[in-house]
């Protein structure tokens, strides 16, 4: 969005309109209200100014597509994010400690990143390492001590 908004002022313009581009009002709108959610003052003026040519049911569509929008690999940073802190315990009770949250194996705790909430299992904790599932997404990962 900050690069559609450092672009000059017709080619934003004609985005919105669909001058050279496929007009679609309601993805205009989703994109600057993004933007102007995150602070960006220009995005905000421009959303602003399109409301004023929406209907009620374009500007709710739009608003409908800024709530769920998503951006790709966000999730994937903040697993990134997890770290294995500590493992303590014998062999067979083992406790391991992610982003300061302790979890036994076969336990599932919701851990927070930047308020974004990431619900973890923990699968195996293993000597040094322990593997864990993200709801959400496919597979396991294995977190190392560090």
């Amino acid at each position: 969005m900050i690069l559609l908004l450092s672009l000059p002022s017709n080619f934003r313009d004609n985005c919105a309109v669909g001058k050279g581009v496929s007009a679609d009002p309601v993805e205009a709108f989703k994109w600057f209200d993004l933007a102007a959610k995150k602070g960006h003052i220009v995005a905000k003026v421009y959303r602003d100014k399109l409301v004023l040519k929406l209907t009620s049911d374009q500007i709710a569509e739009g608003q409908r597509r800024s709530d769920q929008f998503k951006p790709d690999h966000v999730e994937e940073q903040l697993i990134e994010r997890l770290q294995l802190k500590g493992i303590s315990g014998p062999a067979n009770r083992r406790l391991a400690m992610i982003n300061n949250e302790s979890l036994l194996a076969g336990e599932t705790v919701t851990i927070k990143i930047d308020g974004q909430p990431l619900t973890i299992n923990c699968i195996e904790i293993r000597e040094k390492s322990v593997v864990i599932s993200v709801k959400g997404f496919s597979g396991s990962k294995e977190l190392f001590l560090k």
